[in-house]
């Protein structure tokens, strides 16, 4: 028999024994509560695409995923094109945005990667990395890392440089460096 799957708009907390199938849009970093309880915050997209004038974020429910949770892999079918799911941006379109409170989608080419060093911010001694990017607009244009994400993300970038410099940037805030 084979498994009735539901569109998530079709699940409601009355909803019971459900499958579903969905795309891993983004994986936050891992955050360990007071209690020593593990979190991580996963976005999740159906395979089918929701047309755009429908697209709704209204976060109504939440769901918890734990150890008898059943995850499982699939195979390359019905695999969205990521473009679908970003609002992406050139980089030479981000000037537009600095210092604004919009947050913008990006992909590029990471060209090179900097050691983490640390500077004197106002207040505290901050952890930074640099990397250089570069996308179809030739544009190169410089990404910092700051404190925590150097140990997390920034890593991350530099272990997977060599075999894929490619990458998804998702939420990115433009600001003006001061410094």
């Amino acid at each position: 028999m084979n498994p009735q799957y539901k569109l998530l708009r079709e699940i409601t907390p009355s909803t019971r024994g459900w499958i579903a199938k969905v795309t891993v849009i983004e994986k936050l970093i891992p955050r360990i509560s007071r209690n020593g309880v593990l979190y991580q915050r996963i976005i999740l997209a159906d395979i089918e695409p929701v047309q755009e004038e429908f697209r709704i974020v209204d976060n109504q429910f939440e769901w918890s995923l734990n150890t008898s949770t059943s995850i499982e892999e699939t195979t390359d079918e019905n695999q969205w094109n990521f473009e679908d799911l970003y609002n992406l941006y050139y980089l030479d379109q981000l000037d537009a945005y600095v210092d604004t409170k919009t947050s913008v989608d990006i992909v590029a080419v990471v060209l090179s990667a900097d050691l983490i060093k640390k500077i004197h911010t106002k207040s505290e001694l901050a952890n930074i990395q640099e990397f250089l990017l570069v996308d179809q607009s030739l544009q190169p244009k410089t990404l910092t890392m700051w404190d925590e994400l150097t140990e997390t993300v920034g890593k991350t970038i530099c272990e997977i440089l060599p075999q894929n410099p490619i990458i998804i940037g998702t939420r990115l805030k433009v600001v003006s460096h001061n410094g």
